[in-house]
């Protein structure tokens, strides 16, 4: 399993693109499912006592973007963005 540094270099590539993807996606609806996709594979990378640390930064990144992502398409105005699966 990888040490820290992979892990937050793979997080940053995440965030990184969250905003040319959003901007490219062909609809918001999308979004959640791959975005979930994605951080699953770099949280499944983790070792056991970095998922937490995985999870708030990935956490961290939705909130940092959250006037920019899509609502789920089952929530109303008061939703947030589904956290990390745990």
């Amino acid at each position: 399993m990888p040490g820290r540094r992979p892990l937050a270099d793979q997080l940053a590539q995440l965030e990184a693109a969250l905003v040319p993807w959003l901007a490219s996606a062909p609809h918001p609806a999308a979004f959640w499912p791959q975005f979930q996709a994605l951080a699953d594979e770099i949280r499944l990378r983790a070792a056991p006592a970095e998922r937490p640390w995985v999870d708030a930064r990935i956490e961290r990144m939705l909130q940092a973007r959250a006037a920019e992502l899509p609502l789920p398409l089952e929530a109303g105005p008061a939703s947030r963005p589904p956290s990390p699966a745990s």
